[in-house]
């Protein structure tokens, strides 16, 4: 339903936003945050991100995952 289609748009707005990022924000990531593994890889972190948020009903958690990856891929 209705739910299914906002988390689909929330996951394609968020993986899209990383080559967008490193295009505007990180020129010397941008082939990185292009790569097709790279966005996959986005793809299955805003995934296990969104499920968690549906799970918790709190998006704190699903920012901590996020960022603790970052923290670990950095």
């Amino acid at each position: 339903g209705s739910i299914f289609i906002q988390s689909a748009v929330a996951l394609v707005i968020f993986i899209a936003a990383h080559p967008l990022n490193g295009r505007l924000f990180r020129p010397q990531a941008y082939d990185a945050f292009g790569h097709p593994v790279f966005l996959v890889s986005a793809g299955m972190l805003g995934l296990a991100c969104t499920l968690t948020y549906r799970k918790t009903g709190s998006i704190y958690p699903a920012v901590i995952i996020h960022w603790l990856t970052v923290f670990a891929w950095i």
